[in-house]
């Protein structure tokens, strides 16, 4: 009897735990959110200020940086989130470890600034990479207990952390873009928010870490991470071969524009997906051993980020041009039509994204490396003749193909952990789905009846809010109606539980 209260004991505490976190998690995602609308003011106020060439320098600058990163990636974090033993032994170790990476990165990339620059052709990288490599090493000397915010689901700290390093960066980029005019600007903006995340990792908690290294613990860290190291570089490469091809072969106005495209594009499954994967992962390592209560931490997550990422997506896809041509100006059009490719894209991804966390928390890490090769094999394959054929549009299209591949690879290994069926996957999808598409026809109706983008003035403004407010209204009426019809579908479960935590300070239980 005494072994049953306590397993009934337990199970609560880990659906408590479950709830709390998901409701935790709505603050992460509320203010990333938040966060996301300053990034789109900043890429809408320095498209005005600055020339897409600019952008697409500094997306040369920011790919290379990435690529050696993902090459020399540790996957400490990972290790220590979902490890059950007391990971504060590790953190010296860890921290020491990443000093030593990050200093090999800063002269690496220093080092390769000017072949970087001849094989680009583009002289003006040879001056802006060795600034930005200052950067890569500052965060590597944050305080690595950062990494931990998460799972000790300190969600406050953690968006205290996070958020600093883009407000600021918001503030001098845009500062020095009105003075400056040129790529420095976003340099200079760059730095700043790396000085800025490396003051707060240290305000925001008291642990200091020494230079030591532990070589047994190193072996562990290691161990855990090699999957990840190897994810890294899948994703790497098809998340980068794009930028890659794009300034090779079509040049750094091109990619300015792509990556413009591709920035605004993906919001839904860079941010918002992101924000709720981080959060989540914590839990994951957690109530790995109940396989009940995993399955429905797992869906609902799936829920959650179908909700919100289906509308925006379709926004993005069907009002598109209305929105470059009003807030980003005439000279960014031709990156319309690849956005709305990269529209679906971002949809797809944000659904697929969902597996990250749940394949590493759950001690599957390989599952998330197989599922980025199904992603790299599919734009290795399709991208050079696609990019030759039709330029950037080919460039997405390629992106988009491997996002649906990705698709595919993550439902097939998901199921094998939840151990959920087709149906349970659809009753999640459904409302969101046919709302989005309800949404859909609204806005193809008015961008050819109501609209009127052939210049950017009030009324056109006005007409624009309008159609995205009505457009919302819809989609959230269709939810609940479907709701009406289909009982199983519970999504409007979930606009009632976050309307009344955030608006009233209630919990609403299923």
């Amino acid at each position: 009897m005494k072994n049953t209260i306590n397993s009934t004991n337990e199970s609560d505490e880990m659906a408590s735990l479950s709830r709390r976190t998901l409701i935790g998690g709505s603050w992460v995602v509320a203010l990333r959110i938040g966060i996301q609308v300053l990034n789109l003011a900043r890429m809408i106020i320095l498209g005005r200020l600055l020339n897409p060439v600019d952008f697409g320098l500094m997306g040369i600058a920011l790919m290379i940086i990435v690529i050696f990163e993902a090459i020399s990636q540790t996957g400490f974090q990972h290790a220590l989130i979902q490890s059950k033993e007391n990971v504060y032994e590790y953190l010296d170790t860890a921290w020491s470890l990443m000093i030593i990476r990050g200093f090999l990165l800063l002269a690496v990339l220093i080092g390769c600034s000017s072949l970087v620059a001849s094989y680009f052709n583009a002289d003006r990288i040879g001056g802006i990479l060795p600034v930005m490599s200052i950067a890569v090493f500052l965060n590597s000397i944050s305080n690595p207990s950062v990494l931990l915010f998460i799972k000790k689901l300190d969600f406050k700290k953690h968006v205290y952390y996070e958020s600093s390093g883009i407000v600021v960066e918001f503030f001098v980029a845009v500062v020095c873009a009105i003075f400056v005019r040129s790529v420095w600007a976003l340099v200079s903006g760059y730095l700043a928010g790396s000085v800025s995340r490396l003051i707060m990792s240290f305000l925001l908690d008291k642990y200091r870490p020494r230079f030591s290294i532990q070589w047994q613990k190193a072996r562990n860290l290691l161990g855990f991470g090699r999957w990840i190291t190897g994810s890294s570089i899948m994703i790497l490469v098809s998340g980068y071969l794009d930028n890659f091809v794009a300034a090779k072969f079509l040049g750094a106005s091109s990619l300015g524009y792509y990556r413009m495209a591709y920035q605004i594009s993906n919001l839904p499954a860079t941010e918002i997906t992101y924000a709720i994967n981080r959060v989540v992962l914590p839990t994951y390592a957690k109530i790995q051993d109940d396989d009940i209560l995993l399955k429905e931490t797992f869906l609902r997550v799936l829920r959650v980020i179908s909700l919100v990422t289906f509308p925006i997506s379709v926004t993005i896809i069907f009002l598109g041009r209305d929105f470059v041509m009003l807030l980003l100006g005439e000279k960014w059009l031709p990156m319309v039509l690849p956005m709305q490719i990269l529209g679906i894209a971002g949809l797809l991804k944000s659904l697929a994204s969902t597996g990250s966390p749940f394949f590493t928390g759950t001690g599957y890490p390989k599952y998330e490396f197989i599922m980025q090769i199904f992603r790299c094999i599919i734009i290795l394959v399709l991208i050079y003749p696609l990019t030759i054929h039709f330029g950037m549009t080919g460039i997405a299209i390629a992106v988009a193909s491997s996002s649906l591949g990705m698709l595919f690879s993550w439902f097939f290994l998901s199921v094998r952990i939840s151990k959920a069926n087709l149906y349970e996957y659809a009753r999640q999808l459904m409302s969101p789905l046919i709302g989005s598409i309800v949404v859909a026809g609204f806005f193809c109706f008015s961008s050819f009846c109501i609209l009127n983008t052939s210049a950017a003035s009030f009324v056109s403004f006005s007409m624009f809010i309008g159609a995205l407010f009505t457009g919302a209204g819809l989609y959230f009426g269709t939810i609940w109606i479907m709701s009406r019809i289909w009982p199983a579908c519970v999504n409007f479960y979930d606009v009632q539980l976050l309307c009344n935590f955030f608006l009233k300070g209630k919990k609403v239980e299923p």
